[in-house]
């Protein structure tokens, strides 16, 4: 969906939107029909921003500036709007604690997980920050899962880690530059001295968020790739500003990775699009970058030997439906209207397309 942990530039850009620190765990039950159980928990510290804008963080808050509304509300309603291929919810809740963090919870269920797409929490904030506008945040996105057999039958479930609709994501990296000695030094002195620069900043506003897919599959997972095994069936992948930073705080000490990073691009280099190159070095560097970061090598990919279902979609899924609360079914028809009054701005706001000449 949006993920470059290579890019300094976009985690500089980071700081505004996702200030807020947020923690989010998406786990997914599913079986090989591609049937599944999504659970989203997501906890939020609005103090950093708050602060930082002089506003009242939430409901109950204190002091001037900035109203923060009801932003807990807003992100369960942006979750519940804008996730797509949803067949039923089973539960939504939004709870503020003693300490002022937000957590929030949704429990659903999908029948295709190629066609469901999971909201983004943050990108519902933006209503309580005043004007009604919305806080995109382009930052750490763990993407869309994908579920498919490959030509011997093996069940493979991919989480990408970059947008496939996104322009910028589509082609491959070019191929690193031809520099003298003292030029690939420069780009390498500067690369460390920006890095060093931005990482007190960073760490002090991001240092807690953090995001993980967990994936319990129904069969034998022969296969983890660059994800973390939990166990037989289990699988898991993080993203955290503590991984990335360290991560890439021990590549860049290694003068000959280091020289490697500023030739392919340094501060904008994106281990995504160096994977698409055909530049063998550019392979080798984006490899070295993921495991840095994730901990584990190869792709966001599970090879697995389908088995017995990991729950009974159709049992769960109706039992669910039928004990949906009335406070739930409000909250639904609620988030629905919020949804499309925002896609009815988005069109609005959209620029005419052009008509080609005849």
């Amino acid at each position: 969906m949006k993920m470059r942990p290579l890019s300094l530039a976009l985690l500089a850009g980071l700081v505004f939107p996702l200030s807020s620190c947020i923690q989010a765990d998406n786990d997914n039950v599913l079986n090989s029909d591609g049937s599944g159980k999504f659970t989203i928990k997501a906890t939020v510290d609005l103090g950093p921003m708050a602060g930082m804008l002089g506003g009242k963080g939430g409901e109950g808050g204190a002091g001037g500036g900035l109203e923060m509304g009801d932003p807990g509300k807003d992100m369960l309603l942006g979750i519940l709007g804008k996730t797509k291929g949803v067949d039923v919810w089973k539960e939504a809740k939004s709870v503020k604690g003693a300490d002022g963090k937000i957590k929030v919870s949704a429990v659903g269920y999908y029948k295709d997980i190629n066609k469901f797409k999971a909201a983004n929490p943050m990108d519902s904030m933006g209503g309580t920050m005043g004007g009604g506008a919305k806080a995109k945040s382009s930052g750490p996105e763990i993407g869309d899962v994908k579920s498919y057999k490959d030509a011997s039958g093996k069940w493979i479930v991919e989480v990408p880690l970059s947008s496939d609709k996104a322009e910028d994501d589509k082609a491959p990296a070019p191929a690193p530059e031809k520099l003298s000695d003292q030029e690939l030094q420069d780009k390498v002195t500067e690369m460390r001295t920006q890095f060093g620069a931005m990482k007190p900043m960073m760490s002090a506003m991001l240092g807690t968020m953090r995001i993980t897919q967990t994936i319990k599959v129904g069969g034998e997972i022969q296969d983890y790739g660059m994800m973390t095994k939990v166990d037989a069936n289990t699988a898991k992948l993080e993203i955290s500003f503590a991984k990335i930073f360290d991560g890439m705080e021990k590549l860049m000490a290694d003068d000959k990775i280091a020289a490697k990073m500023a030739a392919a691009g340094g501060a904008q280099a994106d281990p995504m699009k160096l994977m698409k190159g055909s530049d063998p070095e550019s392979k080798a560097l984006a490899a070295k970058v993921t495991e840095a970061i994730f901990g584990g090598k190869g792709e966001p990919k599970l090879v697995i030997k389908p088995g017995a279902a990991g729950f009974d979609y159709k049992a769960e899924s109706e039992a669910a439906k039928a004990g949906q609360t009335p406070e739930l079914k409000k909250l639904l028809e609620e988030a629905a209207k919020k949804a499309s009054e925002s896609d009815d701005k988005d069109d609005a706001a959209a620029p005419t397309p052009k008509k080609k000449a005849a």
